[in-house]
């Protein structure tokens, strides 16, 4: 499932799985941001930290844009689309800036985005930067954000052999632990944190934000959902109508968390680090394959997650990132470990590590048995 906010990057049909990855069918699968200057000849020199806007670009603007007014904004290339939007490649006509601009019919689901991510100030969330409209005219809104042109934190994944370097993992577990400890202290938390929602704005060195935060919620809110829910489910069983359980759960349920899956709601913060946990498991190269992608099965992945970091931790008890996710992953969400444990230890490694100046591999031992999954 693949949603944004902002979720930012380019389609890359080259990819061929060996094995099957855990599927991503999440509420809304915009995703913008890949290759901002890799297309065509630029016809205006707009070049920036974001992105460059390309003759591509240009040239799809003369379509995108009709019936649009262009004095602030032009749209170019579509860089992703999900259920309910889609995501521009935009030009700030003022300064020549290469932005990112969401679009969608649901211009009421797109402005609890807007107001979302206003509200949110921290160097590792995806940076809000304008609500564009056009009076009698709902096509022309317009979420405008930062544009990552590197892509999400799952095509860095899915393009390192085997693994991703150490430091990178270190740096992401950080940056992004820091951001989910942000929303955690204000009595937040994200609700559907994964691979693909971790836009990469910079490579050297690794800097991501935290991206779709349109269904951020309050930890009240969760509760007061969980007591509506009982109460909802008592009435169904009395009419003799179909249980609560089978009411489905938003995110994306390969980084359920096991309460999630035991409670069928969103929880609270301890979600977040689970789903970072599953993350986590795929920078190392160690997700567990999702053998299909029914309920049974879909069910039954926290477990499987739980189970290999337990496994990996037996045969890895001194190795300080498996010690890491087997925190992370602790199936007991009273004694898994806060975001800001994560960020914090995941700082101190790094720094660790460039005091050994280490060579970036994980050295991590494996079951005899198990297979990364991986891509060509």
């Amino acid at each position: 499932m693949h949603r944004v906010l902002a979720t930012q990057t380019a389609t890359n049909p080259s990819h061929k799985l060996h094995q099957s990855r855990p599927r991503e069918e999440s509420r809304d699968s915009s995703h913008h941001g890949g290759g901002g200057g890799s297309s065509g000849s630029s016809s205006s020199s707009s070049s920036n930290e974001g992105g460059s806007w390309t003759g591509e670009d240009e040239a799809r603007s003369t379509v995108l844009n009709r019936g649009l007014a262009m004095d602030k904004y032009i749209r170019g290339s579509c860089l992703g689309n999900g259920g309910w939007s889609w995501v521009y490649k935009v030009l700030r006509v003022a300064d020549g800036r290469v932005l990112a601009g969401k679009a969608s019919e649901a211009v009421a689901k797109m402005r609890k985005e807007s107001d979302i991510l206003q509200s949110l100030k921290h160097p590792h969330i995806l940076k809000f930067i304008d609500w564009h409209g056009e009076p009698g005219n709902a096509a022309a809104t317009l979420l405008i954000t930062e544009l990552c042109r590197h892509g999400t934190l799952q095509t860095r994944i899915d393009h390192a052999s085997p693994s991703m370097d150490r430091g990178e993992i270190l740096l992401a577990v950080r940056q992004v632990g820091d951001a989910l400890a942000y929303l955690h202290s204000r009595r937040l938390f994200h609700t559907d944190v994964k691979a693909r929602n971790i836009l990469v704005r910079g490579l050297s060195p690794l800097d991501v934000v935290l991206a779709d935060c349109g269904d951020v919620r309050r930890v009240q809110e969760a509760q007061h959902q969980h007591q509506h829910q009982h109460q909802h489910q008592q009435r169904r069983r009395r009419r003799g109508g179909r249980s609560a359980n089978d009411t489905p759960l938003g995110g994306t349920p390969s980084y359920y968390s096991p309460e999630m899956v035991r409670r069928n709601r969103h929880v609270g913060p301890g979600d977040d680090v689970w789903a970072l946990g599953v993350t986590l498991l795929g920078m190392v190269a160690q997700w567990p394959v999702l053998r299909r992608h029914d309920k049974e099965e879909l069910r039954a992945y926290p477990g499987r997650c739980a189970a290999h970091a337990r496994t990996l931790l037996a045969l890895n008890p001194r190795h300080d990132l498996v010690l890491l996710l087997a925190r992370m992953l602790e199936g007991d969400e009273g004694a898994r470990a806060a975001a800001r444990e994560c960020a914090d230890v995941a700082g101190r490694l790094l720094l660790l590590e460039r005091e050994r100046e280490a060579d970036g591999e994980l050295g991590i031992e494996s079951p005899a048995d198990f297979r990364p999954i991986s891509f060509w």
